[in-house]
């Protein structure tokens, strides 16, 4: 059962994952006997995302049992992103014959999608979710069962960059700058979690005195990993992002690196989609669910209705609220449902004929405060050759990335980050294009982002109620905002089914 109950935070961007790093290097050198910051930080250094890529790749996910195959109930499944391909493929392996899968867009995968050749011949950008971590299971074993090859994109010597008040901050000053916020964070987590979660991340930054270019550094990565300002997040990620369980067991890099499928990430729904094709319709947006003795009735726009045993709604919030639920639903869920609050990332993405940085050592990864808050370059390619940077931002600037041409926000964007990375206005070339979740129909946000009180305060809200079902990255117990988060909330479901069914 999918209980909505999140444990330790992942970094989503590799810019975070490495200043998750500096906060556990700041912790290693509070210890009793440890060496000075710098000498720990050279140890840090020869860490590369290719050494854990086979750490990733044996997670294995069992196959469902094929049990329901006397069955007769009817499955609906509202959605077609990650998570709802999971709980179609598992429930069909498992037998069930009436499982059908209903999308509002005229095409899969959701927040799944890959950008081909959009600034430049050759070109593969992310236009929805980029990374996968290396403990990700359920998209690792989904990614092996359809053979589908991962790469890291990055030459292992490469380092990223922190800019901020006119300078490049090093991982060993970051470090030493930490020492005071984790301190506090130390304290502040011997709270009960209700408490802690009844906290902003700004109060908590607040409290412990962080300011100057650190805590610009903070608000950033902090803004651009979560999707909205730390004064509207729950403290919980910034107190589970730098302490606890995961730092201490997992050393400085568990699970903090990121993965891409060689090809571009919407592979993976594709060939999910592949062996459901005849249970797909396309542009079916659902209007309302009633009930229909002990079923239910969908009701989609222009009129199409489907009569289902048990519904599946796998859609974001954002769009869920604009459905007419007259189903029985608990009070937390509804409350849930209205309320959870989403991020508002957005991504720019400009072509480049050359990548001049890597030639002094930088990966093209930059956290700043020059106004675009991140930048990395997707499936990036060994040399210095042509390339692509995607320029990727949250709350109130996330939101901006609307406004004008694509064209002219890249010129903007490359000739601001000149001093973090120098080469970029030089090398673009004119090609950009963008891509913004807050404004598109079938999402209206990027991923969840829970507000102070949510974080705790909505767990259990997307238990099933009756035979209606959650799935998607806003229900999973680990991996909320994550591709992961989806696929796995779509495994749990699809196991509970299994098991109402008997």
């Amino acid at each position: 059962m999918v209980v909505f109950r999140k444990t330790d935070s992942l970094a989503r961007t590799p810019l975070f994952a490495v200043l998750r790093r500096a906060a556990a290097l700041a912790r290693m050198a509070r210890r009793p006997g440890a060496g000075p910051l710098d000498e720990l930080t050279d140890r840090a250094l020869p860490f590369t995302r290719r050494g854990v890529l086979g750490a990733g790749a044996g997670l294995a996910i069992a196959a469902p049992k094929r049990s329901m195959a006397r069955s007769d109930s009817r499955v609906a499944i509202i959605g077609c992103g990650i998570a709802g391909l999971v709980v179609a493929d598992r429930l069909v392996a498992a037998g069930l014959r009436h499982v059908t899968l209903h999308e509002a867009n005229q095409r899969i995968g959701g927040r799944m999608l890959s950008g081909r050749g959009v600034v430049g011949e050759g070109s593969l950008v992310e236009l929805g979710g980029s990374f996968i971590n290396s403990d990700h299971a359920d998209i690792l074993a989904l990614a092996h069962r359809f053979q589908l090859p991962l790469e890291d994109g990055t030459a292992n010597t490469l380092e990223p960059t922190f800019f901020a008040d006119g300078a490049a901050r090093s991982l060993t000053e970051i470090a030493a700058a930490s020492q005071g916020l984790l301190a506090h964070l130390e304290r502040v987590k011997a709270l009960p979690k209700p408490r802690q979660d009844a906290l902003s991340a700004a109060g908590v930054m607040d409290a412990a005195d962080v300011s100057g270019w650190m805590r610009r550094l903070l608000d950033l990565g902090l803004t651009q990993e979560m999707g909205l300002e730390p004064d509207r997040m729950s403290a919980l990620y910034l107190i589970n992002s730098f302490t606890g369980r995961q730092m201490g067991q997992n050393g400085l890099f568990g699970s903090d690196q990121r993965y891409q499928i060689a090809g571009g990430n919407d592979r993976l729904p594709a060939a999910l989609a592949s062996g459901l094709s005849a249970r797909i319709s396309l542009g079916q947006r659902l209007v309302a669910l009633r009930p229909e003795g002990r079923a239910y009735r969908a009701i989609f726009a222009g009129g199409q209705e489907v009569v289902a045993d048990i519904i599946v709604l796998a859609l974001p919030l954002t769009v869920l609220r604009g459905v007419e639920l007259g189903v029985p639903l608990p009070p937390l869920t509804r409350r849930a449902i209205a309320q959870t609050s989403y991020g508002s990332n957005a991504k720019l993405f400009a072509g480049v004929s050359a990548r001049p940085w890597r030639a002094r050592g930088q990966s093209g990864e930059c956290l700043n405060d020059l106004g675009y808050q991140t930048v990395w370059e997707d499936h990036a390619k060994p040399g210095e050759g042509p390339g692509a940077l995607t320029i990727f931002a949250g709350g109130r600037l996330g939101l901006g990335f609307r406004n004008g041409s694509s064209l002219e926000r890249a010129r903007a964007a490359t000739l601001s980050l000149e001093p973090a990375l120098a080469g970029a206005a030089t090398g673009f070339t004119g090609l950009a294009t963008r891509m913004h979740w807050p404004s598109n129909p079938y999402v209206g946000g990027s991923y969840t982002c829970f507000a102070p009180g949510q974080y705790e305060g909505f767990s259990g809200a997307f238990a099933p109620a009756g035979r209606v079902f959650f799935a998607g990255e806003h229900a999973s117990e680990t991996s909320s905002g994550y591709m992961n988060g989806g696929a796995e909330s779509g495994r749990i479901t699809a196991e509970a089914i299994q098991r109402a069914l008997g």
